[in-house]
């Protein structure tokens, strides 16, 4: 197995709906799923993001997420995990804007919202293993999606954090609906994995 196969092995990908709202102090989003294996796309879950956050402002919206998990073996391993957004801000720190119009470069959000396309209509957790999401991607749209992670990998120098599981989450440039005026760091979020 090759270096490369064998971080993608210990890689997820994850294509979700974010739907999120608040009110002046404080406010919740949720963000439901399909996450498969980088190497084997097969093994995919559907998958959850329940979360709290502060937020100074007020409204809400609906948009698309790309959820990336990477050193984990088994992706039910760290389901129930806390998560907050702090660490992936620090990480991409003055970044942020480059590595985001890399990936739009490389297709890598587009990829994303064809997985997000099939998922539409699947409104259900057994609707997602039903409609065979996984399936219908294309060989060219697996490494269009692998090439990203790769690339988010090394922009990010993830290899210097060793072992540890690392949970990163992007939003989909434009492919939000809403209104929301607000600083929203995730104060208390957990990452589930649901059955089929």
């Amino acid at each position: 197995m090759s270096d490369y196969d064998a971080i993608m092995r210990y890689t997820w990908i994850g294509v979700a709906t974010k739907i999120g709202g608040g009110l002046i102090a404080a406010g919740v989003e949720s963000t439901t799923g399909i996450m498969f294996n980088a190497l084997n796309p097969n093994w995919a879950r559907p998958f959850t993001i329940e979360s709290i956050r502060l937020q100074l402002g007020l409204g809400g919206g609906i948009g698309v997420s790309v959820v990336m998990v990477f050193n984990c073996s088994s992706i039910f391993s760290i389901s129930g995990t806390d998560v907050n957004d702090w660490g992936v801000n620090f990480t991409l720190g003055p970044n942020w804007t480059a590595v985001v119009k890399n990936l739009t470069r490389l297709g890598f959000f587009g990829k994303a919202m064809k997985v997000k396309g099939l998922l539409k209509s699947a409104n259900s957790v057994e609707a997602m293993k039903d409609a065979k999401i996984i399936s219908k991607l294309t060989p060219s749209d697996m490494e269009g999606l692998k090439n990203g992670v790769n690339y988010f990998w090394n922009a990010n120098d993830l290899a210097k954090r060793g072992s540890d599981t690392v949970i990163s989450a992007l939003d989909v440039p434009g492919a939000g609906v809403g209104a929301e005026i607000a600083v929203c760091p995730i104060i208390k979020g957990k990452f589930n994995v649901l059955p089929w």
